[in-house]
């Protein structure tokens, strides 16, 4: 069984807290591939876990470890593609997309004269 350890301030992500937090910020982060419940629900291939090899990056408590290249492509797409559009202010986003419409149509004009 593999079960998702809890960040510690010797992994990237405990690194990358401590680094914002001096600026008086905070940092979420969300795990979206190679959680335990995918390596169950897709069959991934594991390895057997070295626990001499980078140990303070281990992400996972058990005896394997497993590759996000473990994930088909069309999979991770979908994974990652529902994580952006589920965190997606569609508003702000549209009105981006909006602004630049017009910025160019206004370069084209420009470069017409």
């Amino acid at each position: 069984m593999v079960r998702e350890q809890p960040p510690t301030e010797r992994t990237p992500r405990g690194y990358l807290r401590r680094g914002v937090a001096r600026y008086g910020r905070t940092i979420d982060f969300t795990r979206l591939a190679v959680t335990p419940d995918q390596i169950e629900e897709l069959s991934l291939n594991t390895s057997p876990l070295k626990r001499t090899d980078h140990s303070h990056m281990l992400a996972f408590s058990g005896d394997v470890t497993c590759q996000a290249e473990a994930i088909p492509p069309d999979e991770l797409a979908r994974i990652v593609r529902e994580a952006i559009e589920g965190r997606l202010d569609r508003d702000a986003y549209d009105a981006v997309l909006e602004r630049e419409d017009d910025l160019h149509t206004e370069l084209e004009e420009k470069l017409e004269d």
